[in-house]
């Protein structure tokens, strides 16, 4: 064996460690359920191979006629696709890989930096620690990988003196698949941009051509938005979204890091020691690495204005301290090889849990993947349904997925909303989180024009409970999960 394969072989050793608990975690702890996004994805993949790319809005009352730009088409196509294959256990270990491979990416990032394997396996466990709360099923799965593919690039493109043409297409092609995948793509490119502009402007003077080429790059990475089957109307969907203050009140995960918030804890207790840490570095007298520290400080900014951005600020975090926090490590060969030898049986296991995970994903039915769903009662609104043609229902925000996916023949057309939360008028998606929190004396009045409401009592209890004992309406099926009410004269 050659001096030089000594430490690639160690480093696959680190990356295989780093992917398989990855892997393992995220499979046993993210991956058993299919919640309303992961559903209303495989509902929409679906429609998309029946009917195409949508443009026009027919699958729910209240949408119906509107305009309906579906920007992550492509991981809808995904996700169908791995469960027209494999089912739902494909479906979750499509998502489960593509985040695992997320981690692994980071785990190659911190060892060529020059980061001690164990530390840099340590990083990579601290960094799934803080980013839990965002590893279930759905399109955002895909895009965290690309996310981290494109930090790889950019860290590249920091080591060298010369513009180099193949790294700075790399990261224009990741964009541009991103764009189809999860809007979070917004997050990058000003962080992409800036930082082709600043190599632009240090290399002026020296390598004109080379500015031109950054130059160029920070140029075409916000019009990689663009590569889209909706072309320039694209940014509607992003200014839907983005100017929709009803979603950010009412939804958990657009909410502000808050130590009040379970799910920010992780993150704020991890952008404190970031801060600490660097602070440290600074008081004695060292410098912070440039680019991993302008990443941070963006990403981790960001990360406080949601729960659902935590995750874009975890990767960077971890770059930047594995890069100025180094523990006494022996390099001498003797002690690689022990640690090595210590560690395989850990390897071997997680190839066994991981094999095992898998399996019993395999032999869980359709009730188990769907275990935070009121299937009966989703069941027994696509039978009222089919029994009442000229009917329509009010379904919240958990089983409307559910009932468009399990039932697509009954319900399309026919659901009041879905999980596209995004795309209704923002009075009506006001009075929809009225009516699914039970806010005030008029919290009903979404339900006029709808025979029927089917409810998730395990993700709005408060509004089942009001509506056990609302004049009008009965209980058409019951169970702990859920509620199907029908009004008395229909």
């Amino acid at each position: 064996m050659t001096a030089d394969a000594a430490p690639q072989i160690t480093n696959r050793f680190w990356n295989a460690l780093s992917f398989l608990t990855a892997l393992a975690v995220v499979a046993a702890l993210g991956s058993r359920t299919f919640v309303a996004d992961s559903l209303m994805g495989l509902y929409l993949g679906r429609y998309i191979d029946a009917h195409g790319i949508p443009h026009v809005d027919d699958l729910t009352t209240n949408g119906a006629g509107l305009d309906w730009i579906d920007q992550q088409w492509l991981a809808q196509v995904l996700s169908y696709g791995s469960w027209s294959i494999g089912g739902y256990t494909l479906a979750a270990m499509v998502s489960a890989v593509a985040l695992a491979a997320a981690f692994l990416v980071l785990s190659m990032i911190l060892l060529h930096r020059g980061t001690p394997g164990i530390q840099a396996f340590a990083w990579v466990g601290v960094t799934l620690a803080v980013t839990l709360n965002n590893t279930f099923i759905r399109a955002q799965s895909i895009a965290v990988l690309l996310f981290v593919l494109v930090l790889l690039l950019l860290l590249r493109d920091e080591e060298q003196e010369r513009f180099r043409p193949g790294i700075w297409v790399g990261i224009l092609l990741l964009l541009a698949v991103w764009a189809n995948i999860h809007g979070s793509l917004l997050l990058t490119i000003p962080a992409v941009s800036a930082w082709a502009v600043w190599r632009a402007f240090r290399a002026r003077r020296t390598h004109g051509r080379d500015a031109l080429g950054w130059l160029g790059a920070a140029i075409l990475a916000p019009l990689m938005i663009l590569v889209t089957p909706y072309g320039i109307d694209i940014v509607d969907y992003y200014r839907s979204v983005l100017g929709n203050d009803t979603i950010g009140s009412f939804i958990t995960e657009w909410q502000p890091a808050m130590f009040t918030a379970k799910g920010s804890i992780p993150f704020l207790l991890y952008l404190l020691a970031t801060i600490g840490t660097c602070g440290f570095v600074l008081g004695r007298g060292r410098r912070l690495p440039l680019l991993p520290t302008a990443l941070a400080v963006w990403y981790m900014g960001v990360g406080t204005l949601a729960l659902r951005y935590h995750i874009w600020g975890a990767f960077p975090a971890t770059i930047l301290l594995a890069s100025i926090v180094r523990l006494p490590t022996s390099d001498a060969p003797d002690q690689v090889a022990r640690a090595r030898r210590l560690l395989t049986p850990v390897l071997v296991a997680l190839v066994v849990g991981n094999a095992a995970i898998i399996v019993g994903l395999a032999r869980q039915d359709e009730k188990q993947w769907l275990s935070t769903i009121p299937v009966e009662q989703v069941d027994a609104a696509a039978q009222w349904l089919d029994d009442n043609p000229d009917s329509t229902i009010l379904a919240d925000d958990p089983t409307s997925p559910a009932l468009l996916w399990l039932h697509p023949e009954q319900a399309t057309g026919r659901v009041a909303f879905d999980a596209r939360l995004e795309h209704f008028r923002e009075q009506d998606l006001r009075s929809f989180f009225i009516f699914v929190e039970a806010y005030g004396p008029e919290w009903l009045d979404i339900a006029d024009g709808h025979d029927a409401i089917l409810m998730s009592k395990l993700y709005h209890p408060r509004a089942v409970e009001l509506m056990d004992d609302e004049p009008g309406w009965r209980i058409e099926s019951k169970s702990r999960y859920g509620r199907l009410y029908v009004r008395d004269d229909a």
